[in-house]
């Protein structure tokens, strides 16, 4: 699997901004962050990093179905 993210850090913004996202945010919300890699990935790529991220703890789902940063990846 190639590697969606960039620079270390930028990527946590992504889901760590003060607003909840659900997958269809987050994946639009990566769209508008890079347009070179909106060009690259596919949304199915992009949920499947999104199901690793969640897989791996690194981000959770709230109670309300939107995605935050695991307390173990702050």
């Amino acid at each position: 699997m190639e590697k969606l993210g960039g620079r270390k850090g930028n990527n946590r913004n992504l889901v760590q901004n003060g607003v909840s996202k659900n997958s269809v945010q987050l994946v639009d919300d990566f769209k508008r962050w890079s347009e070179d890699k909106a060009n690259r990935f596919s949304d199915k790529d992009i949920l499947e990093c999104i199901a690793y991220l969640e897989e791996t703890s690194i981000i959770s789902l709230d109670r309300c179905g939107n995605y935050e940063l695991a307390g173990n990846a702050l």
